[in-house]
C-alpha cells in the first residue's frame, strides 16, 4: 500500500515539474512549441543575440517561427544594446541602393549582419527568390513566391505597407496580374517590380546601422 502511494506521489511530482518547465518555456517563446534545440545554444542566443550565428538564428526560426524569434531578439536588444566603435579608416564606399547591399563584395557581410540581428530577413529571402524567378520566369515559380512571401498566410510575410497604400490593396493589385496564365504571360517580366520596391524598404534600418557593426569592419578589411 505504501509502495503504491509512493508511486502515485512520484507521478504527481513529475507532472508538476513538467508543467513548470512548459510555463517557463512559454515565457521565453510566446505561443511556441515546447520542444527546444540545444539549451546552451538557446541561452547564448537569448543572452546575446547580436553574437548568435546565422545558423543559430535559422534553427530557432525553424523551431519557433519568425515572429517568436523576432520578438525575443527585440526584447534582448532593449535589455542590453551593443555598440561598436566606428572604423576611422574607411576604404570602401557604401552602395547607393538597397539592392546594392545584397550584391557584390558587401553582400555576404551585410546579409550576415541582417540575419544576426534579425532585420530585413524576409526581404532578403524574397529578393533571392525574385532573382531566381527573373532568370527563368514561370507561373509555378510565381505562385510559389506568392504563397511564401505575399499571401496573408505566408510563412515569411513581407512588410508591404508603404506610400499610403495598405498591404491588402497591394496584394489585391498583385493577384490581378496573375489571375490566369494569359494575364500572367503579359505581366511576367514586371510582375514583382512593385513588391520588390516595397520589400526592400525593410533594409533601410539595417543599412543605417550596418556601419556600426563588426561585419562592416570585416568588409572594410577584406581584400
Amino acid at each position: 500500500m505504501k509502495e503504491a502511494h509512493y508511486k502515485v506521489k512520484q507521478e504527481e511530482e513529475s507532472k508538476v515539474r513538467a508543467n513548470q518547465t512548459e510555463e517557463g518555456q512559454a515565457e521565453v517563446f510566446e505561443g511556441s512549441p515546447v520542444s527546444q534545440p540545444d539549451t546552451q545554444t538557446l541561452r547564448r542566443a537569448i543572452r546575446d543575440p547580436h553574437k548568435a550565428t546565422p545558423e543559430t538564428i535559422l534553427t530557432l526560426q525553424r523551431t519557433y517561427g519568425n515572429q517568436a524569434v523576432k520578438n525575443l531578439i527585440q526584447r534582448a536588444r532593449k535589455r542590453s544594446p551593443i555598440t561598436f566603435q566606428r572604423p576611422t579608416n574607411i576604404k570602401k564606399s557604401l552602395p547607393n541602393t538597397f539592392e546594392g547591399y545584397l550584391t557584390g563584395q558587401i553582400g555576404p557581410f551585410f546579409r550576415s549582419y541582417c540575419r544576426k540581428t534579425f532585420q530585413g530577413v524576409e526581404a532578403i529571402d524574397f529578393y533571392d527568390a525574385y532573382k531566381k524567378y527573373q532568370s527563368s520566369p514561370s507561373l509555378s515559380e510565381a505562385l510559389l513566391i506568392y504563397k511564401d512571401f505575399i499571401s496573408e498566410d505566408s510563412k515569411s510575410s513581407l512588410n508591404l505597407q508603404s506610400g499610403g497604400e495598405s498591404r491588402a490593396v497591394t496584394v489585391r493589385k498583385f493577384k490581378k496580374k496573375m489571375n490566369s496564365p494569359q494575364v500572367w504571360e503579359v505581366n511576367k517580366a514586371t510582375l514583382f517590380n512593385e513588391i520588390l520596391e516595397k520589400a526592400l524598404l525593410d533594409l533601410h534600418e539595417p543599412s543605417m546601422n550596418f556601419t556600426s557593426s563588426e561585419e562592416y569592419q570585416q568588409w572594410q578589411a577584406a581584400n
